[in-house]
């Protein structure tokens, strides 16, 4: 069994660990889980061009924006995120939450959006 690579995200936002992906030898999908950390705020909002995503909720509950509306999900639930949709993600009700994450294509690409300031 190999180690799972793992590293701290926005400072201290969450930790990633890295199941599969092209960094790995995958071609076709990545696969990733997150250790999100509570009161840290929501990750960048963002989408994928080509990628296919879905979110998976192992541990606590998480507030998925999608397209500019909120859903908040607990264990077991998913949220699908399809090609180009604007999305982020963070941790609700004070408590860590864990997610598993699955790209198809596994070459996803991360295109920042800028905040709204009007």
């Amino acid at each position: 069994m190999t180690r799972v690579p793992s590293r701290e995200l926005r400072e201290g936002w969450a930790t990633e660990l890295d199941y599969v992906s092209p960094a790995l030898g995958a071609h076709a999908v990545s696969l990733r889980v997150y250790q999100m950390h509570p009161g840290r705020g929501a990750g960048p909002t963002h989408y994928h061009s080509e990628s296919e995503s879905i979110y998976y909720v192992l541990a606590g509950r998480v507030v998925v924006t999608l397209e500019g509306r909120h859903h908040e999900l607990g264990r077991g639930d998913l949220a699908f995120i399809a090609p180009g949709a604007t999305h982020s993600i963070e941790t609700a009700g004070g408590t860590e939450a864990s997610i598993l994450e699955l790209y198809a294509p596994g070459e996803a690409d991360f295109v920042h959006v800028a905040p709204r300031t009007d």
